[in-house]
């Protein structure tokens, strides 16, 4: 039932409202199929608390505890702490400015969408990164080949090697015919580990 019911933010006449003026939120539930329509399944007092961030954040959770099978919400503006606390509770933020059942319609059809959609395949670095550790860097050449099939091995190290660095973990499918060459130009030592997963862990360090 979660994505078949909307929370709309509501002032006293019934007009849609913006988190900061509302005084009520409906919750719409779309009629049985074929019935059609939507209607108010509950509606709850908006009493959220702006005199500190703590306090809103405090009533927002509030609010939201007293709709439990509802992960969407639409008002004219929800920005700020508002946005941020629906987004954390999982809920699909929306904004407009008058609410009919075309909208409502559209909402779900726009949140059925994005649920149907593939996900997005991650962007993935083509350099190495630095990690929690002074000097130490890492970069997964599996992924990032996978990712970016254009960038070779040599196009995402070459320059790094040149650099400033103490150490270099590598995770690849296998080691890099070329890399032997410019570790030793770049006095630097490599050791490579088998993984259970049949990948090669590469460790390069920079000479003292």
């Amino acid at each position: 039932m979660e994505h078949q019911q909307i929370a709309a933010l509501l002032r006293g006449d019934g007009a849609l409202a913006g988190a900061e003026d509302a005084e009520a939120v409906a919750v719409y539930a779309r009629g049985a199929e074929g019935a059609g329509g939507w209607t108010v399944g509950a509606t709850i007092p908006a009493a959220l608390d702006y005199s500190s961030p703590s306090a809103l954040n405090k009533t927002l959770r509030a609010l939201i505890a007293g709709m439990p099978d509802c992960r969407i919400v639409v008002g004219r503006e929800i920005a700020g702490i508002p946005y941020h606390v629906f987004c954390r509770q999982g809920f699909e933020v929306f904004e407009a400015d008058v609410l009919t059942d075309a909208l409502l319609a559209d909402i779900l059809q726009d949140v059925a969408a994005a649920a149907a959609a593939p996900p997005e395949e991650e962007d993935y670095p083509t350099k190495p990164l630095p990690t929690s550790a002074c000097g130490i860097y890492t970069l997964d050449l599996v992924k990032m080949q996978a990712a970016h099939p254009e960038v070779s091995s040599k196009m995402a190290l070459k320059d790094f090697l040149k650099g400033d660095f103490k150490e270099l973990r590598l995770t690849c499918s296998h080691v890099p015919p070329w890399l032997a060459n410019d570790i030793s130009l770049a006095g630097a030592t490599m050791a490579g580990t088998p993984t259970d997963a049949g990948l090669v862990r590469v460790v390069i360090r920079k000479k003292a």
